[in-house]
């Protein structure tokens, strides 16, 4: 067993896990506000990036192609709730 390293007993170990289980649950409902929207833009790039790939293999800078993967995207969606 190595001397350096401390051993804590369970219910030390126990109520530090708890602690930071209610700190990340307050900082999670605290920050919904941000992270929900943040949530949805990442989930929209992963499903552009396949779109913005092909186009740049025919030849679109990229900037371009994401420019107009995002313009297809909301004509979709425009298109889907009209």
């Amino acid at each position: 067993m190595n001397p350096t390293v401390k051993h804590y007993p369970f219910y030390m170990k126990a109520t530090i896990v708890l602690f930071g289980l209610v700190l990340l649950s307050y900082a999670l409902f605290t920050l919904k506000g941000i992270l929900a929207p943040l949530a949805f833009s990442f989930i929209i790039a992963i499903l552009l990036n396949p779109l913005v790939n092909r186009m740049q293999r025919k030849g679109l800078h990229k900037i371009v192609a994401i420019a107009l993967a995002i313009i297809l995207a909301i004509l979709v969606v425009g298109g889907i709730l009209f």
